[in-house]
């Protein structure tokens, strides 16, 4: 996996969750990482202690999941709604990094059963050119 690009300082770690901030591309990258959450509310309590750490309302955020080792329970689901809704409400704009066909797909569904269309991508490249606020054709 590539990390995100490099000058990029560290604000919040935790075994689940990586935050990092971009100052130039005003990114942030929420990088989950390759660890089973056992609790649900674990995961929740972390993301909002690294949305928490940042500020930046008026930043790109990049949801990383591309390590992510994924669950569809219905705790795991109330958690992630939860999630995408506070991300989509606080950051100026959302992109999803994915690793896979499958992972985008899933992703997708998600956000629209929600009622938002957020960018998801599987390169590092296409994150940093929607944080740019450039227009990707659809894949």
């Amino acid at each position: 996996m590539r990390e995100p690009p490099g000058g990029d300082e560290v604000l919040f770690d935790t075994e689940h969750l990586k935050v990092t901030v971009d100052l130039n591309r005003r990114a942030l990258w929420f990088v989950r990482m390759p660890t089973r959450v056992e609790d649900p509310g674990e995961l929740l309590r972390a993301y909002r202690r690294g949305m928490a750490s940042v500020g930046h309302a008026d930043f790109t955020a990049i949801i990383d999941a591309r390590q992510a080792i994924g669950r569809q329970d219905a705790a795991f689901e109330r958690v992630a709604t939860t999630l995408r809704q506070e991300f989509v409400r606080r950051y100026v704009r959302v992109v999803v990094l994915v690793r896979s066909v499958a992972g985008t797909l899933h992703a997708r569904r998600m956000h629209r059963k929600d009622g938002w269309e957020v960018p998801v991508v599987r390169t590092v490249e296409d994150a940093l050119a929607i944080a740019a606020g450039e227009t990707l054709e659809p894949s």
